[in-house]
């Protein structure tokens, strides 16, 4: 394990070329690329689809948080090992908003982020 990954919020670097470190551990969001201002939409987040991330008491999933750009804090699930683990649903209903950005913690790898743009109509 390297230490820089708990000193940084890590990211994949080429979606293109994954490592297996970055398959297990990059959040990915999935929701409408559009929604509508004001109206309830689902904003599922998950990990590991190509390498599953182990859930076991020495290495797991800690947490994952949704925000978005403006870092307006929309919500938290926390996970127990073993018992406890995702994919996690949130929804919401946002009068504004240009992206999404999902962050999840690794016990053992640290802090991982993603994004994804939305379009908000009318």
């Amino acid at each position: 394990m390297s230490v820089d990954l708990f000193k940084q919020i890590n990211k994949v670097k080429d979606k293109n070329n994954m490592t297996v470190l970055e398959k297990k551990h990059e959040p990915i969001i999935e929701c409408p690329d559009e929604i509508k201002h004001n109206e309830p939409f689902e904003v599922k987040i998950s990990w590991g689809k190509e390498v599953a991330h182990p859930n076991e008491p020495a290495h797991f999933i800690e947490w994952v948080e949704l925000c978005t750009e403006d870092h307006l804090f929309l919500g938290r699930v926390d996970f127990t090992p073993i018992v406890c683990t995702g994919p996690v649903t949130f929804t919401l209903k946002l009068p504004h908003v240009t992206k999404l950005i999902a962050q999840l913690r690794c016990n053992l790898h640290g802090i991982w982020e993603s994004s994804k743009d939305i379009k908000v109509v009318d």
